[in-house]
């Protein structure tokens, strides 16, 4: 349908035009796939400088305004290049959300990633353009918009939500998979899930996915962030987050909290302590907890730790790991959410975790570690 869609736009069939969006509304803003230009029906519309009747009612039809081509040209720019100024001012992009441009591009980028680590297969086949943030600029906070993924019997719903600023909140899920439900905040510089199948809060384990800007490897990336997903999935079932609680506790080594996730992790394809990924340093004997090669190159390790993650600055030593060795590229660590000292003071790991190694995953200042799944039990 988006082929007769588009074809009915380029021949300002306008009549067909809406006959088809009767049917399907929700691609009033689509584009045809795999075409060059990436023109709306606005774009259309204001390229052929359509009746004013046509463009109102593809704007209260929900047609984006702020919607750039291929040129990074939106309607109102067409609509001026062409000579159509009575167009222009029907076609002025109105922000009812402002966010720094700059914050917003960081954002659609993690957006993106997000996207691109649930479903990268079936994005590359239906030949999708993933979402233009600053369209959603133009709607109300907490204004739901969806992005559907043709073969993912689902997608995604993403909003500003109308009590934080400078983030994006997104649900995704696909409708014939029990427990695939996911939430996520996504801010400029991490992206947070806040519910895993149907538990969420305190049942939830904590879970942080920070990446580079321009992954090199997209279904690598898709494999590392499905290996992520499934031990979080993991963790979260009862009985596995039961014994990780009893595990939790002062004087209990992370060899403990390894054994209890080491029948998972083989199931997956992890190896142990595997030898020899670092033989070209110094450092010969150094090895991680876990280690599995990706398909399409590269590969993951896994880090477990419990007591001394911060005191001894382990989350550190495992992204050095990750960055010095040839064979991986994404490092998963498991640490815990919230850790009781001997005095009683609660430390929350996971939060100290995030932020250290955020750091390093700033533009311009990343390490050669494409992308850091923290995960918090």
């Amino acid at each position: 349908m988006r082929h007769e869609l588009a074809d009915a736009a380029k021949n300002a069939d306008w009549d067909k035009l809406f006959a088809l969006l009767t049917d399907a509304p929700e691609l009033v803003n689509a584009i045809r796939p795999g075409g060059a230009s990436h023109y709306t029906p606005l774009h259309q519309a204001a390229y052929a400088g359509a009746p004013e009747a046509v463009v109102q009612r593809l704007l209260n039809l929900g047609a984006s305004r702020t919607l750039k081509t291929q040129e990074g040209e939106t309607a109102q720019d067409v609509a001026r290049r062409k000579g159509h100024v009575e167009m222009e001012k029907a076609l002025a992009p109105e922000h009812r959300v402002v966010i720094h441009p700059e914050i917003l591009s960081r954002i659609e980028g993690q957006l993106h990633r997000l996207i691109r680590g649930r479903a990268n297969a079936l994005v590359d086949a239906g030949r999708l353009r993933l979402p233009m943030l600053e369209c959603l600029t133009e709607l109300n906070r907490g204004t739901k918009t969806w992005f559907a993924v043709p073969g993912m019997y689902g997608g995604f719903s993403y909003w500003f939500p109308e009590d934080q600023n400078d983030c994006l909140s997104v649900e995704s899920w696909c409708r014939v998979a029990d427990g695939s439900e996911r939430g996520h905040v996504v801010y400029a510089d991490r992206i947070i899930q806040v519910m895993t199948g149907m538990a969420s809060g305190d049942q939830t384990p904590a879970f942080c996915i920070l990446s580079k800007v321009g992954i090199p490897n997209l279904p690598s990336y898709e494999e590392a962030y499905w290996v992520a997903d499934g031990i979080v999935d993991h963790i979260a079932q009862p009985d596995i987050a039961s014994k990780l609680v009893g595990a939790n506790a002062l004087g209990v080594a992370s060899q403990v909290v390894q054994d209890i996730l080491l029948p998972h992790l083989k199931d997956s394809g992890f190896s142990s302590e595997k030898t020899g990924l670092f033989a070209a340093y110094d450092a010969k004997n150094l090895r991680p907890d876990y280690f599995k090669p990706c398909r399409n190159g590269g590969g993951m390790l896994v880090e477990v730790e419990r007591g001394k993650t911060l005191a001894n600055n382990m989350d550190l030593l495992d992204l050095w790991k990750c960055h010095i060795c040839p064979d991986a590229n994404y490092l998963i660590i498991i640490v815990p959410k919230i850790r009781k000292s001997e005095n009683g003071n609660r430390q929350r790991v996971f939060e100290r975790v995030v932020s250290r190694l955020t750091a390093f995953f700033q533009y311009g200042n990343e390490v050669n570690v494409d992308a850091a799944f923290i995960i918090g039990y």
